[in-house]
């Protein structure tokens, strides 16, 4: 089941390679390959294990081509590595596959901007979680390997960091007193560095928070259409991973474990709160996705609970998740065609730029692409990393940049480059680099 699994992820990861660069994704690696090191934005310090293998192919010299495949599998190489490290030197074959199921349970366009740096830090939150229940939690190694995994879990997002402690409140880790006594103190000084640092995103984010909270209160989260609403939308996208928590609740239930099941529902209501003040907007795209993965980390959490205390759960889950993974990639591969379609759109439009001769230009062109599904939203207009990388996989001097505008939006090519900057759109500046060569001058509108 397992290897059927990562053969599965890196059969899909190569296949939509140029796909993945969707939203965030290309923004990464054009900085990863135009710097030619790691890029860290936020504090979140597991972005070296999304960037190290695609850095390895830029300093080997390969192709942008074949730099977008190697980023396309860091999470598959990731995940391969930390279920070896699970299952032959810890040997838990259960946590195991649920790491690997990190990567398809309750997935599908979020796949297609695979830097969501919780995917990164769901697999290091079920390694550290079967480490604790391991023989070696009390040696000198297991701890520095365990405080180390708290860390970059805790610093990986937020939402990482409310699962993470949502899973040792599962384990009552106060009965561990050494390893709660180290958690501890990592966490103050990784939340004071946090805090003094606080990037204007995320003071952005919780200040979305506060404000919705004390405007409209937590019971407008609790709306009967609200939930409706959500209850509809998670039925249809996350039949796994409602399954999936609905077999643990039962296990716990069966077994008279009422600890287990309060932090079950308790840390879903928590979830689903802070999610819905943060974003309400219930119409599904790869945002939606990113943040709902929250609930299905913690689903597979409770899901490596169940396998510790019930040999069915343990006999019959392997069956479960080749079910979910043969499901999700024929899903996965059929939304797929939509963010191809839109790929063969964005290299027609940088073909009809270069016979205009124009190599940075401004492309009012619009066209949409609804994936497949309920209640889909259109996917992103292409963003400029997008256009340049494409476009630079034909050669260095191949390189165009192309911004999408509406049509009719006010846009002054003079300062344009500036305002690029100060939205964070930092493009490569070499006029003749390596894998990139820019034009100056200023943007030409594509016909």
């Amino acid at each position: 089941m397992a290897y059927l699994a990562l053969v599965g992820m890196a059969l899909f990861a190569v296949y939509f390679a140029k796909e993945r660069l969707y939203a965030d994704a290309g923004y990464f690696l054009v900085r990863v390959v135009d710097e030619e090191g790691f890029h860290v934005i936020n504090q979140r310090w597991i972005m070296p294990l999304i960037q190290w293998l695609p850095l390895v192919g830029v300093k080997a010299g390969f192709s942008l081509e074949g730099i977008t495949v190697l980023y396309s599998l860091g999470n598959i190489v990731l995940s391969a590595g930390a279920y070896l490290y699970v299952s032959r030197v810890l040997r838990d074959r259960p946590h195991g596959l649920l790491l690997l199921a990190t990567q398809f349970v309750g997935l599908a366009q979020a796949l297609f901007c695979p830097v969501f740096e919780l995917y990164y830090g769901a697999v290091l939150l079920i390694t550290l979680r079967s480490l604790l229940h391991s023989d070696i939690r009390h040696t000198r190694s297991g701890q520095v390997m365990a405080c180390l995994l708290f860390a970059l879990v805790a610093t990986c997002h937020f939402l990482g960091l409310l699962v993470l402690l949502l899973a040792l409140t599962l384990d009552r880790i106060w009965h561990d007193r050494s390893n709660f006594i180290a958690f501890g103190s990592v966490l103050v000084v990784l939340m004071a560095q946090r805090i003094i640092g606080l990037s204007n995103y995320e003071d952005r984010a919780f200040q979305t928070v506060f404000l919705r909270l004390e405007e409209a209160g937590i019971g407008w989260v609790f709306a009967p259409g609200r939930l409706w609403a959500h209850a509809a939308q998670a039925l249809w996208h996350y039949p796994d991973a409602i399954l999936i928590t609905l077999f643990a609740m039962l296990t716990a239930w069966r077994k008279k474990a009422w600890w287990p099941l309060l932090v079950f529902v308790v840390g879903h209501l928590v979830i689903y709160t802070v999610v819905s003040l943060y974003f309400p907007d219930g119409t599904h795209d790869r945002y939606r996705e990113t943040l709902d993965y929250a609930h299905v980390l913690f689903a597979l959490v409770a899901a490596g609970w169940a396998a510790q205390e019930s040999h069915v759960w343990r006999k019959w889950a392997p069956y479960l998740f080749a079910l979910v993974l043969v499901l999700r990639v024929i899903w996965s591969f059929h939304v797929g065609h939509t963010f191809a379609e839109r790929r063969e759109w964005i290299e027609e439009r940088i073909a009809n730029a270069r016979e205009q001769r124009i190599t940075k230009g401004l492309d009012t062109a619009v066209r949409q692409f609804v994936p497949p599904g309920f209640n889909n939203a259109p996917l992103y207009a292409p963003a400029p990393f997008e256009y340049l990388l494409l476009s630079a996989m034909q050669g260095p001097e191949k390189t165009v940049v192309l911004v999408s505008v509406p049509p009719g939006a006010q846009v002054d090519i003079q300062t344009l480059d500036a305002e690029l900057q100060r939205e964070g759109v930092m493009l490569p500046e070499r006029l003749n680099g390596r894998y990139f060569h820019m034009q100056v001058g200023p943007f030409t509108v594509v016909p």
